[in-house]
């Protein structure tokens, strides 16, 4: 369900992020203290969803903390959700921004910044196609409703 949900691209933000809060539920409680991963073993992929969520993360820094190759990791993560890490880590960080320009008075440039995005038009484009539309008219379109 989980790999469905993420490669629909009509699925909002919140969809997505339900849909990873609920694999999360199912695959563990906790952090991951094992020093041995396997493909099969669906904890891995739950501690790569939660690090991949962090502002400032890297991927790399994902792999390294789950002590894989960057490589191996990357095949595998592809294999369990269906889009490469840099993708869901960049959805995670654009759902991310759409909760604090729902919840917050935030500027979008103070987002971005706070999100690790150091070029507010950067962020906006990487916004724009995730959600289709850029943080302005996102958060003008929730103001409405």
């Amino acid at each position: 369900e989980f790999r469905e949900v993420m490669q629909d691209e009509s699925s909002g933000p919140l969809t997505r992020l339900c849909s990873f809060q609920k694999l999360l539920a199912i695959a563990m409680e906790g952090e991951n203290t094992k020093t041995q991963t396997s493909e099969s073993d669906p904890v891995w992929f739950a501690d790569a969803c939660r690090l991949l969520s962090r502002p400032g993360f890297t991927v790399e820094q994902a792999a390294d903390d789950l002590n894989m190759s960057y490589e191996t990791f990357r095949r595998w993560f592809k294999d369990h959700a269906g889009i490469p890490p840099h993708r869901y880590h960049r959805q995670q960080l654009v759902n991310l921004a759409a909760k604090l320009l729902d919840t917050t008075d935030l500027k979008s440039a103070e987002i971005a910044r706070n999100l690790g995005f150091y070029d507010e038009a950067y962020f906006s484009r990487v916004f724009k196609k995730v959600t289709g539309r850029s943080p302005r008219e996102y958060r003008t379109r929730q103001e409405s409703r």
